[in-house]
């Protein structure tokens, strides 16, 4: 008998968490609050420990088709050009750079037909002895498992720990985008109190 796991969010971790699932045999039925399935954010890049994961979940030629080779070298300079800091080639870090939208396409298109079901806003979850329920959009889902891949304000965290503080503004704000700037290098620029990131990913942006 097939094994039912239920993952809660459905944006790159909740994904994976499923496809992860289906490549040892189990089903997995993915709830997404939202009515239409997508990946907010911007940029993102994935560092060789990612890379060997997606090749376990028999995506990585589909990934390496949608990014950007890349690398974090480590060096530093000076304003004017001149070198603080500079790594040898063996010392770079190999990166694989992507639209996070790309990412979580390759993901989607990897997982079976029907395991993903949009305005799924959950609203219980409990468990026995022998399950875990979910209740969802006022249907009761019964499985083995339950994974919570809904971010950082979970609600799956807050149905099962009511009294677990939120997540607490340490102070820090970044603002993401993207643009259309082809053959762009990647960089970062260090001032006070903050940064300025580029990252070069697919189709002639730049994050």
């Amino acid at each position: 008998m097939t094994r039912q796991a239920i993952v809660v969010g459905g944006g790159i971790g909740g994904l994976a968490a499923a496809l992860a699932l289906h490549r040892i045999g189990w089903q997995a039925t993915v709830l997404e609050r939202a009515s239409e399935l997508g990946e907010i954010g911007a940029g993102m890049s994935q560092s060789p420990n990612a890379l060997r994961a997606l090749t376990e979940l028999g995506v990585e030629e589909q990934a390496r088709s949608v990014g950007v080779p890349t690398h974090a070298s480590g060096n530093l300079r000076r304003p004017d050009g001149r070198y603080l800091q500079r790594a040898r080639p063996a010392d770079t870090t190999a990166l694989l750079a992507f639209h996070r939208a790309d990412l979580h396409q390759v993901l989607l298109n990897a997982l079976p037909t029907g395991w993903v079901r949009t305005d799924a806003e959950v609203t219980a979850v409990w468990q026995d002895d022998s399950s875990v329920t979910v209740a969802c959009g006022g249907t009761e889902l019964n499985a083995e498992l339950v994974i919570a891949a809904d971010g950082i304000r979970s609600t799956v965290r807050r149905l099962l720990w009511p009294d677990a503080p939120p997540p607490r503004f340490l102070g820090r704000t970044a603002w993401l985008g993207i643009a259309e700037v082809a053959d762009l290098p990647g960089s970062m620029t260090l001032g006070p109190g903050g940064y300025f990131l580029i990252h070069p990913i697919a189709r002639g942006r730049a994050y």
